[in-house]
């Protein structure tokens, strides 16, 4: 199949690589925010009650498991590559899907923040799972509220950048 310019097939519809590529820059962004919401409201959270970073603490429970020491600064590096690579790969499925099938931008960008979320914070989820965080059902309400309106942001965030960028 031949392509026209800027990654457009013939009939006008975006290569998937493109889409791809997008939706991996548009969540790049979508993290951004995620991160500078999650840390405001940890701010507003008693110092007790913070949560810190999820991200790391997943990283330094994964090289504990397996016997791996990592100082503070391996694992804060460890936690951005592997921040960043979710993020990516998330927005690039993001970005085929809607490239195909066009769902209601702010819709689709609230699914992906649920997956995100439905992923990694209830009980079922990754981050209980290797000890990071408890449940939220055994965490205060404040603590179990926190990653909320980051994953609403992110999904918002990367649907509306993916948009700017088709």
């Amino acid at each position: 199949m031949s392509h026209a310019g800027h990654g457009e097939e013939k009939n006008g519809r975006m290569s998937l690589g493109e889409a791809a590529l997008k939706g991996a820059l548009a969540a790049s962004l979508g993290g951004l925010a995620m991160k500078l919401v999650w840390e405001a409201e940890q701010k507003l959270l008693p110092a007790e009650e913070r949560l810190g970073s999820p991200t790391k603490g997943a990283v330094e429970a994964i090289a504990e498991k397996r016997d791996i020491q990592l100082t503070d600064a391996q694992a804060s590096a460890g936690a951005a590559a592997f921040y960043g690579g979710t993020m990516a790969g998330w927005g690039a499925v993001f970005g085929m899907v809607q490239s195909r099938f066009h769902p209601p931008d702010a819709l689709h960008g609230l699914l992906l923040g649920g997956i995100l979320y439905s992923l990694n914070f209830p009980k079922f989820g990754l981050l209980p799972k290797l000890g990071v965080l408890p449940a939220p059902s055994q965490q205060s309400r404040s603590q179990a509220a926190v990653p909320i309106g980051p994953h609403i942001v992110f999904g918002l965030t990367t649907a509306a950048a993916f948009r700017a960028l088709s």
